[in-house]
């Protein structure tokens, strides 16, 4: 039987490494989610290549194109809409992301965290 996996949109801003634990855990069939997107605010940022390497979609958004943290914002979440997110997790993502984006995805946001925040 055939179960439907969650699709999840990660962010991240550097070099990958949670995401990679997080691409090879979904390459297995018991894992309850598909990376479906990989966005980054930093074009160069190693997890693109990463989420590229994996056959995962991905999107960079700079931040210096928008005049408000809200439209940043706004554009992000409209790139994961776009490839039909359910959850988001913040792997090494290095903004604030603002009330409004949580809103979007309330209660589907998962922010992970090398160390006590």
């Amino acid at each position: 039987m055939s179960t439907e996996r969650t699709p999840v949109g990660v962010l991240a801003s550097g070099s990958g490494t949670n995401l990679q634990a997080l691409l090879d855990a979904a390459s297995s069939d018991d894992f309850p989610a598909r990376i479906v997107v990989v966005g980054s605010d930093r074009p160069a940022a190693r997890a693109l290549e990463r989420a590229a390497d994996a056959g995962v979609a991905t999107f960079s958004v700079r931040r210096k194109g928008f005049a408000t943290r809200d439209d940043f914002d706004a554009a992000v979440a409209d790139r994961l809409a776009e490839h039909g997110v359910r959850w988001v997790c913040l792997a090494g993502y290095m903004r604030i992301v603002g009330a409004a984006f949580l809103r979007r995805f309330e209660g589907r946001v998962l922010n992970i965290h090398p160390s006590l925040l």
